[in-house]
C-alpha cells in the first residue's frame, strides 16, 4: 500500500470520530442552555454550578499544562487565581446542597441567581462557538466563511 493510500485511510478514521464529537458535545451544550429553570432553585442552583465548574477545570489544567511543560510563568498566574475560584466553588457546592435540601437562604439565593446569570449571559458567545466545533474539528478554522473551502 502507497503512503498516500495509507494517509487518506488514517484521516478517513480520523475525521469521523471527530466530527461525531464536536456534534455531541453541540448538542449536550444546547441541552444545557435549554434546560428550563423557571421555579426550580436546585435546578438553578446545579445550572449555575456548572459554569462555576468549566473555569476551575480549565484552570487546573493550564496549571499542570504548564508545569510539564515548563511554563512556570502560565502556571503561576493561574495559581493566583485558584483563591477565587475555590470561593466561586465552594458557593457553587452550598447553593446545590442547600437548594436540593429546600434550605435556601437569602445567601444561598444571591449564589444561585448570580452563577446562573453569568451562565445564562455568556449563552449566546458560548453557543456561537459551539457552532464552529465540528468545523474546526474537521481542521478547519470556524470564523472562515463556508464558502472559502
Amino acid at each position: 500500500m502507497s503512503s498516500g493510500a495509507a494517509r487518506e485511510r488514517a484521516n478517513e478514521r480520523q475525521a469521523q470520530p471527530r466530527t461525531g464529537a464536536g456534534n455531541y458535545l453541540a448538542r449536550e451544550i444546547r441541552a444545557y442552555y435549554d434546560t428550563p429553570l423557571e421555579g426550580d432553585l436546585a435546578l438553578q442552583a446545579a445550572f449555575g454550578a456548572a459554569v462555576v465548574y468549566g473555569p476551575w477545570h480549565l484552570s487546573e489544567s493550564t496549571v499542570q499544562r504548564g508545569e510539564i511543560f515548563d511554563h512556570p510563568a502560565r502556571s503561576d498566574r493561574e495559581m493566583q487565581l485558584k483563591i477565587l475560584y475555590r470561593t466561586l466553588r465552594d458557593q457553587a457546592n452550598t447553593a446545590v446542597v442547600a437548594a436540593s435540601r429546600g434550605d435556601v437562604t437569602d445567601e444561598i439565593r444571591g449564589y444561585i441567581a448570580h452563577h446562573s446569570g453569568v451562565a445564562l449571559g455568556d449563552r449566546d458567545l458560548i453557543l456561537s462557538q459551539v457552532d464552529g466545533l465540528p468545523v474546526g474539528l474537521d481542521g478547519r478554522d470556524p470564523r472562515s466563511d463556508p464558502q472559502d473551502a
